[in-house]
């Protein structure tokens, strides 16, 4: 009798783990898996995050591009994704090294260059409830 409570048990707590586990993104809004790359006049554009901000309200979701320009969304930290629905979409390139070195007389502020202008665009894209591919192609003359 001790080992079959001990086993019901064992089942028991067995299944509320995985239930768990399982439920980690319940209470979380329908949401698609969306990943893509991120290009610039053709050319990969690396160390961009990019934000998926939704038109109607919601959290927003967002990705860094490697190396290659690609990016995959995150909701959360457990919860991968975009949120359903159309979404404002837009870019922020963190400042570098060089970037956050002071001005002297030497070392002056360079003018804004063509991708930092396009990065300043923003664009609309829709995400569904599936496994979406979004590649963003950007250009000098408009995104």
């Amino acid at each position: 009798m001790t080992t079959f409570m001990f086993c019901g048990m064992a089942v028991a707590l067995g299944v509320s783990a995985t239930v768990g586990c399982s439920s980690r993104t319940a209470g979380y809004p329908p949401l698609g898996k969306v990943s893509g790359r991120l290009t610039f006049e053709g050319q990969p554009v690396p160390g961009v995050i990019v934000t998926f901000q939704p038109v109607e309200s919601g959290r927003p979701s967002t990705g860094k591009t490697d190396a290659t320009g690609r990016y995959t969304l995150e909701f959360t930290e457990v919860a991968k994704g975009a949120m359903v629905g159309r979404h404002e979409v837009s870019f922020e390139r963190p400042p570098t090294e060089e970037d956050l070195k002071p001005f002297d007389a030497k070392r002056r502020p360079s003018k804004p260059d063509a991708l930092t202008a396009a990065l300043s665009r923003r664009t609309m894209c829709d995400v569904s409830g599936e496994r979406t591919t979004i590649d963003l192609e950007l250009s000098a003359l408009g995104p």
